[in-house]
């Protein structure tokens, strides 16, 4: 018969046995965190080297109003272009707040588009590398950075717009607020018409310490080069 003693002991080696796998597993999330976060700051560093043609930022930060979409043929990233139509986009903004689907889709469907960029939707998931779980687990244990709210809002476009049914369009609606916020709306179209619009997610891109720095024109843009078919 176990002692009531040796209940105690066993109890406390089974705790501190799953304290230390606990305590492994965050120290190995915490090392892939900081790997993952040293070869997107590389990468980014990179990017914003090249010529403005080839990364976009500058049409981004122009227009600020665009679509990531797909259906079962394709997938791209279109910005509406406001020259002429300052106030139509205004009104389309304030449909999609007001969750007025109907309003928004006819002056969407009058809108003029900048060049589509087709795009590999598959790569949205890998935008800042091979996160994984337990780069996610690290991620909790690091300071802010830059890589956390593009992580995000690339996951959230996937998610929104990725296994289209047949007949079926969806759309990731990105308005870039200020120098520091961008509004997503999830917006569904089929061959009945428009669906409901659900409330607008909010990714905000707050000035880092230190590290790389940027506005979230410049991490949509990034966004745009990592998953643009290669031609």
């Amino acid at each position: 018969m176990v002692s009531k003693r040796n209940k105690i002991r066993i109890s406390l080696g089974v705790v501190g046995s799953i304290l230390a796998i606990f305590g492994i597993i965050c120290v190995v999330g915490y090392i892939k965190a900081g790997n993952v976060i040293k070869s997107f700051e590389d990468d980014y560093k990179k990017f914003s080297a090249l010529e403005d043609d080839k990364k976009f930022t500058s049409l981004v930060n122009l227009y600020k109003f665009g679509y990531f979409g797909s259906d079962k043929e394709e997938s791209g990233f279109a910005l509406i272009v406001k020259e002429k139509m300052e106030s139509s986009v205004k009104m389309a903004k304030e449909a999609l707040e007001k969750k007025n689907i109907k309003e928004f889709w006819g002056l969407f469907l009058s809108y003029c588009f900048s060049k589509e960029i087709d795009m590999d939707i598959s790569k949205l998931e890998k935008v800042v590398g091979d996160v994984g779980l337990l780069g996610r687990l690290g991620f909790w244990f690091k300071g802010y950075h830059l890589i956390k709210p593009t992580y995000a809002l690339s996951s959230f476009i996937h998610k929104t717009i990725k296994n289209p049914k047949k007949d079926e369009v969806k759309y990731a609606f990105l308005d870039i607020v200020d120098d520091s916020v961008v509004k997503v709306f999830d917006v569904k179209y089929d061959d009945k018409g428009p669906k409901s619009i659900p409330s607008a997610k909010k990714f905000k891109f707050e000035a880092p310490k230190n590290g790389i720095s940027g506005k979230p024109a410049d991490f949509i843009a990034y966004i745009c080069y990592k998953v643009k078919k290669k031609t």
